[in-house]
């Protein structure tokens, strides 16, 4: 009997157009891609509508102790817009092995994996899957999330989800400022 792999939420992290020679060695090879600033436009898929906001992800050594990464995201413009400010922390080079501390007692678990760092989390109930990865573009931004509560069963110990949520964004390298 064939079984279905259990679904779990993952965060991905990915970028592509290359660093300056400074910060590539103050990286591990495959984190390397990821330094810089990437501006694009967040889709949220619901039902009906898709809503747009402007996101940014900023990545950069960190001031601290070898192997930390500031890692900002920030979603919207001026007034309106949301900062959060976390810190990548690699754990296990060879593994690909991270933690993103989100400053505020959550540290979420992720690898880096084929060019891209993903983390799974549960979130009060959702599952979240997040991902970014390294394209010739930029980085390919990509979030799934699902709450198990409104799954079905479907036989053999497979369950489907048919509520979901999605969002998107092709985030583009940006020049640093000077």
């Amino acid at each position: 009997m064939i079984r279905a792999p259990s679904l779990a939420a993952v965060v991905l992290l990915a970028a592509c157009a290359g660093p300056t020679a400074a910060s590539a060695e103050l990286a591990p090879p495959d984190l390397a891609p990821f330094l810089g600033s990437f501006r694009g436009t967040l889709r949220m898929f619901g039902d009906a509508v898709v809503r747009e906001v402007p996101m940014e992800l900023h990545v950069a050594p960190g001031s601290g102790s070898p192997g930390r990464w500031t890692f900002r995201l920030v979603y919207g413009d001026g007034a309106q817009g949301q900062v959060r400010d976390y810190e990548l922390v690699l754990d296990d080079e060879r593994r690909g092995r991270y933690r993103i501390d989100e400053k505020n007692g959550i540290v979420l678990a992720a690898r880096l994996v084929a060019g891209e760092l993903v983390s799974v989390f549960a979130a009060d109930g959702p599952t979240l899957c997040v991902r970014y990865r390294a394209v010739p573009e930029g980085i390919e931004f990509a979030l799934e999330s699902f709450d198990p509560a409104t799954a079905a069963d479907t036989g053999m110990g497979v369950r489907t989800f048919a509520e979901f949520a999605l969002q998107r964004a092709l985030l583009r390298r940006v020049a640093a400022a000077r």
